[in-house]
């Protein structure tokens, strides 16, 4: 056989081999893409899922402290009432008090 035929041939083989070889990299790295992509779209699911949660939590949070200050509200008021009314009567006895010493 002719040596550049035989070179001729081997150069065919091996772009046969180089493009097979690309073509088997590029599949490799389509698929890589693709679990990848699956992969992030797995996270986006399980992050939209916790802030889902999270802002479930938050309006419970919320609603829990606005019970709380409306109690505490309410208490404070309560409180503040009896202390003017204590004050209304320590007010009036003073008075009293004051009266007999004037007499």
């Amino acid at each position: 056989m002719n040596i550049e035929v035989e070179i001729l041939d081997l150069q065919l083989r091996i772009q046969a081999l180089e493009a097979r070889s690309c073509s088997e990299s590029s599949n490799a790295l389509l698929a890589g893409i693709a679990t990848v992509r699956a992969d992030v779209a797995d996270v986006h699911s399980e992050v939209g899922q916790d802030l889902e949660i999270l802002n479930f939590e938050i309006a419970r949070l919320r609603w829990t402290l606005d019970e709380n200050c409306r109690s505490s509200l309410a208490e404070v008021l309560r409180r503040l009432d009896e202390l003017q009314f204590q004050l209304v009567d320590l007010g009036l006895r003073l008075d009293r008090l004051l009266a007999k010493d004037d007499l």
